[in-house]
């Protein structure tokens, strides 16, 4: 695999994302459920060291919701492989604006992260985080990547 990462698809996500992140990012166990081209659906399932934790209470984490901390690492890890798509190649993220609707208290979240604009120079888009058996809204995030354009991806 070529150290350049474009045009992901479904059948290349998993190893490609191995290649791209970090060992704690990996951690997270984030499962790859639909990839096309600016779109990318996954899950993260509720694992109790992705919880709050409290030291007065080591029991907390069992029953508590999941970290904002870890829910903006998830939509960052998730729309960076929407970007990855694409033609061009990322450079990273520019910002990450998270808006937390209601507490990650679940078994699992679906992300479904959306570039709606691949531009030459940045890309934006949108991660929607939802609770997986209800439906409900947890996160919405808006996210901006810096690109390059996709004649140096080759």
């Amino acid at each position: 695999m070529s150290s350049t990462v474009h045009n992901i698809t479904k059948d290349t996500i998993g190893p490609v994302s191995d290649l791209m992140f970090a060992p704690w990012v990996k951690e997270l166990k984030l499962e790859w459920l639909e990839v096309e081209k600016g779109r990318v659906l996954a899950r993260l399932r509720r694992q109790p060291k992705l919880c709050h934790f409290s030291p007065g209470r080591p029991d907390f984490a069992d029953s508590s919701s999941m970290s904002g901390q870890v829910l903006m690492a998830a939509i960052d890890t998730v729309f960076s492989m929407a970007i990855a798509t694409g033609d061009a190649v990322s450079r990273g993220t520019i910002s990450q604006n998270n808006n937390f609707v209601s507490a990650a208290n679940t078994e699992s979240l679906l992300l479904e992260a959306k570039v709606q604009r691949f531009g030459k120079a940045i890309a934006i888009g949108e991660t929607i985080v939802t609770d997986e058996a209800s439906g409900r809204l947890v996160c919405h995030a808006t996210s901006t990547f810096a690109m390059n354009p996709p004649e140096k991806a080759k």
